[in-house]
């Protein structure tokens, strides 16, 4: 069987990249939580750091939220990673999110982004400075 590789992206707060640095991986968001509209899962976009914060807050949480404002700090860091694409399934609501089953080690995270105070992702790691 072929494997194919996805390049995906999770975004995350400080908090949750200190916690990811910590436990070597990407955990799951629970079913039934607040981050898991579509179930349990690590959720991951197409949508690098190239995308606006504003533009992928709409895309990850949707237009009809109260507020941009409230998700600013859960885009502050956007972790790079490789995927196998059998582990990932497409939300089906239109919008750009895939759901990856499992927790994603460290080893899949190629590259970490953090915003600057103007919002500009810059890159700080790669995994060959991991």
């Amino acid at each position: 069987m072929s494997t194919y590789i996805m390049i995906l992206y999770h975004y995350t707060s400080l908090q949750g990249y200190r916690g990811i640095r910590q436990d070597g991986q990407i955990n799951e968001s629970p079913f039934g939580g607040a981050d898991a509209a579509f179930g349990q899962g690590v959720y991951l976009t197409s949508r690098g750091p190239e995308w606006s914060a504003k533009e992928v807050i709409i895309n990850n949480w949707g237009e009809a939220e109260v507020g941009i404002s409230q998700y600013v700090r859960k885009v502050e860091y956007i972790i790079q990673v490789s995927v196998q694409k059998q582990n990932v399934i497409k939300a089906s609501d239109g919008r750009d999110i895939y759901i990856h089953k499992g927790e994603i080690p460290k080893s899949a995270i190629m590259r970490v982004y953090s915003r600057d105070d103007k919002g500009n992702a810059c890159s700080f790691q790669s995994k060959s400075s991991s």
